[in-house]
């Protein structure tokens, strides 16, 4: 039997298979902060090398986005209220 963990519609979940944190009030404010903090780590390790602007886009390309682009549009759309 597996146990089912019961949430407050106010509390997000990190979803493991997708990358995605979900709130099911709405409230992105925990996902957009773990997105910013991805992308600032990806920054910090980007500006402490030494790299050439064609390697900066391919990080950006290959790691970054990958990382945060599905987060990016499925937290940050907007929502119609009923």
């Amino acid at each position: 039997m597996v146990l089912i963990d019961h949430l407050s519609v106010n509390e997000f979940k990190f979803n493991e298979t997708l990358g995605v944190c979900t709130c099911p009030s709405g409230n992105y404010a925990m996902a957009i902060k773990a997105m910013h903090d991805k992308a600032q780590d990806w920054l910090d390790t980007a500006t402490n090398g030494k790299l050439y602007q064609r390697q900066l886009w391919f990080m950006l390309e290959k790691h970054l986005l990958p990382r945060v682009g599905y987060s990016i549009s499925s937290n940050t759309h907007p929502h119609s209220r009923h």
